[in-house]
């Protein structure tokens, strides 16, 4: 399962979609930053993946997308 999120450090983590595979995952990652890719939000999107009988803990899973990038 992978999990779509806004996550940020002083924010937490925002869940913004829950998919079967990296491929919609990304998909949604277009969508979501198809407007604004620059904007802050965006910045701290990151794709973690779970197994789906891990325990339910957001702060947990593997990143295997991040949209971070240093400022320039």
């Amino acid at each position: 399962m992978f999990i779509l999120a806004y996550e940020s450090t002083y924010e937490n983590q925002i869940i913004l979609g829950v998919y079967s595979s990296l491929d919609t995952a990304m998909i949604a990652v277009q969508r979501y930053t198809q407007d604004e890719p620059d904007s802050v939000f965006y910045r701290d999107l990151v794709i973690r993946q779970f197994t789906v009988d891990a325990e339910p803990e957001m702060d947990t899973g593997i990143v295997v997308w991040s949209n971070w990038r240093e400022e320039e």
